[in-house]
């Protein structure tokens, strides 16, 4: 679910944003992460766990309007995408 534009929205995804964002948080640091491989399966563990979250810990942590999320989750959902709905996870262990 990635958009040709920097400025899409939730839970699209701009692919050079999203590197910049990765390398911004010291994502890309951790040496285990820096093969293509490493990368894939920590980003898809970290979608995994996302998609885990209930809809009220969704509004919890978004701070987004409520029809602007449940519209953003149900596509997420849909598409089992769920790295594009906020950036908290970047920071997360």
């Amino acid at each position: 679910m990635f958009s040709s534009t920097s400025r899409c929205r939730i839970p699209h995804l701009h692919a050079d944003s999203f590197r910049n964002d990765l390398f911004q948080a010291g994502i890309l640091d951790e040496p285990s992460l820096r093969s293509a491989e490493g990368l894939m399966r920590w980003l898809t563990c970290k979608n995994q766990q996302l998609s885990q979250l209930s809809d009220a810990e969704w509004v919890t942590r978004s701070g987004k309007r409520a029809k602007t999320l449940t519209s953003a989750l149900s596509k997420a959902r849909k598409y089992n995408f769920f790295l594009g709905l906020d950036k908290q996870w970047m920071s997360e262990e």
